[in-house]
């Protein structure tokens, strides 16, 4: 790629919130991920249908060279956050078929004390998210859903819930999320396998339900700046990642007492 498209890739993020990358992987490493895939045992389980959602770290796998070692988007990477970066997590998870649910309506620096204790909002453009399409995406099998240019507005609210496989999120408070649709509006990008859509963390985004009988599986990976290590906060993180799990304990907690304080609470479908 020559220089000038590096900038108006870089500056398309910026006014956009995101870009899409067309076959950023090939027919043939795409095959390579699906292999170590197979390999493995899922790390996240839909709790009753025992189906994977996620399958943990990639990053020191000989499938993820193609994205690490990839020169151009490590040049429009870079030229976004401006220094030399690094990733931070290459992941792959998956959607089964017709029982994959949803994900939150969220931007990435809600969970910023997770994953770079000690950066704040001053710090977001230190970082960009790599999402990668393997089999293919749309509306229908539960792809991305984001709200084009809703970085510019800022980081938004966020409350706490407790979401599918009982962990914690954040998820954005729906007047404001209803507030920015309706000036923004939403896109459902179409993803090829190997295309992949980079956005900035304050990109609002979702993704909803596989109605299809396919699995859809993707790669989320995090570019970030070197020097956010340097900020590492470690009791930060622990603090953070505490009141997170707190926070499930506390709300399965709450659900249990709830249950137990009625006799039957199935008796409204009493004849």
């Amino acid at each position: 790629m020559e220089n000038q498209l590096i900038k108006e890739i870089v500056e398309e993020i910026h006014n956009k919130g995101f870009y899409i990358f067309k076959s950023l992987l090939s027919d043939s490493e795409i095959k390579d991920f699906y292999s170590e895939v197979k390999s493995r045992k899922p790390t996240v389980l839909n709790e009753f249908q025992k189906e994977a959602w996620g399958y943990g770290s990639f990053l020191e796998d000989s499938c993820a060279k193609p994205i690490l070692k990839h020169e151009n988007l490590k040049r429009i990477l870079n030229e976004y956050i401006q220094d030399e970066g690094e990733f931070n997590h290459i992941l792959v998870n998956s959607k089964a078929p017709l029982v994959g649910g949803n994900v939150e309506w969220h931007q990435e620096l809600a969970n910023i004390d997770t994953f770079a204790p000690g950066s704040d909002i001053s710090n977001v453009s230190s970082f960009l998210q790599v999402y990668i399409s393997l089999s293919g995406e749309n509306r229908t099998n539960g792809g991305l859903s984001i709200v084009p240019y809703s970085h510019h507005e800022g980081f938004l609210k966020h409350i706490d819930i407790l979401w599918n496989h009982n962990s914690h999120k954040r998820e954005i408070l729906s007047d404001e999320l209803i507030s920015v649709v309706n000036k923004y509006g939403l896109i459902y990008p179409e993803l090829n396998p190997g295309d992949a859509l980079i956005f900035g963390h304050l990109l609002i985004h979702s993704s909803g339900r596989n109605d299809t009988t396919l699995p859809r599986v993707s790669v989320v990976s995090q570019y970030r700046s070197r020097n956010i290590k340097e900020r590492w906060d470690d009791n930060l993180w622990k603090k953070e990642t505490k009141y997170r799990s707190d926070f499930v304990i506390e709300k399965l907690k709450d659900t249990i007492d709830i249950k137990l304080s009625n006799k039957n609470i199935y008796g409204e479908f009493k004849c």
